[in-house]
């Protein structure tokens, strides 16, 4: 039986990908980058600020602008987080059934830390109990390390929890830890890349984990 139900957070929780794009966006025009497209920022994130920093950049290694444009991108995220970002449609309402069903709630991102825990409280306040974002101290998704530090907290075994995400790095965090997995298809994802990550369910909108769980 499922204990905790842990959550990614862009692309499964909170559409975030609009306050990333005009984020980065301005840290690349202001550095005499081109911009990229919102939609193209799809293929951007998931792997951490530093990768979405370089793809955006459209380089394979950071190169003498880079760590200007991480920071620019760092404070312009800290300012725009909350502003221009919006909680997906029903998911209030799902997790809110699902910790009356009796479900802990837990949120683990490779967003940075502080990010996560002011975002996941803005939106759902007192709805997760356990928040974590990236910390140099902790290998990011999709090592798991992050899910052993969980599963410790709640002290629960890899059969009483439940990720549930939206890419093929969620897939791979699932995976590599050992337990089931849910995705998300109105993710950032693109859907011909999801139906070969095998999840143990689809889900096309939140309400439908209710059915699941």
């Amino acid at each position: 039986m499922k204990k905790v139900l842990v959550f990614d957070l862009d692309g499964t929780i909170i559409d975030t990908l609009y306050s990333i794009a005009y984020s980065c966006n301005q840290a690349l025009t202001n550095h005499h980058y081109e911009p990229s497209e919102v939609k193209d920022y799809i293929n951007y994130v998931g792997d951490g600020m530093k990768e979405l920093v370089l793809r955006a950049m459209k380089l394979k290694e950071p190169n003498e602008d880079y760590q200007a444009i991480c920071n620019m991108y760092q404070e312009n995220y800290a300012k725009y987080q909350i502003d221009l970002a919006k909680p997906f449609d029903g998911m209030e309402e799902t997790l809110k059934r699902l910790k009356e069903k009796g479900y802990h709630l837990a949120c683990i991102s490779n967003k940075p830390d502080l990010n996560v825990k002011e975002m996941v409280e803005h939106f759902y306040p007192g709805l997760f109990e356990y928040k974590a974002g990236q910390k140099d101290e902790v290998k990011r998704k999709p090592h798991e390390e992050s899910l052993c530090i969980m599963a410790d907290f709640f002290n629960v075994k890899k059969e009483e929890i439940a990720y549930i995400g939206d890419s093929h790095v969620d897939a791979l965090f699932a995976k590599n830890f050992g337990c089931d997995l849910y995705l998300a298809t109105y993710g950032y994802e693109r859907k011909e890349n999801l139906y070969s990550l095998n999840p143990l369910h689809f889900f096309d909108k939140p309400e439908d984990l209710i059915n699941y769980f």
